[in-house]
C-alpha cells in the first residue's frame, strides 16, 4: 500500500485533531478533579464548623452544672 503525500497530509492531521482532543480532555478532567477536591475541602469545613459549635454549646452547658 503506497501512500500519496496527500494521505500522509490526511493521516497527519487526524493524527494531530485526536492528540489535541486528548489534551483538552485531559486538562477538563484535571480542572474537574480539583474542583471535587476544593467541595470536599470546603464540607469538611463546613462539619468540623458545626462540631466546633456543638462542642462549645456543651461545655457552656457543662459549665453551668458545674457551677
Amino acid at each position: 500500500m503506497n501512500l500519496t503525500t496527500r494521505d500522509w497530509i490526511w493521516v497527519i492531521v487526524i493524527a494531530a485533531g485526536i492528540a489535541s482532543t486528548y489534551g483538552m480532555l485531559a486538562n477538563r478532567v484535571t480542572a474537574l478533579e480539583s474542583q471535587i477536591k476544593d467541595l470536599d475541602m470546603l464540607r469538611i469545613d463546613t462539619r468540623l464548623s458545626v462540631i466546633e459549635v456543638q462542642v462549645i454549646e456543651i461545655n457552656e452547658k457543662l459549665d453551668k452544672l458545674i457551677d
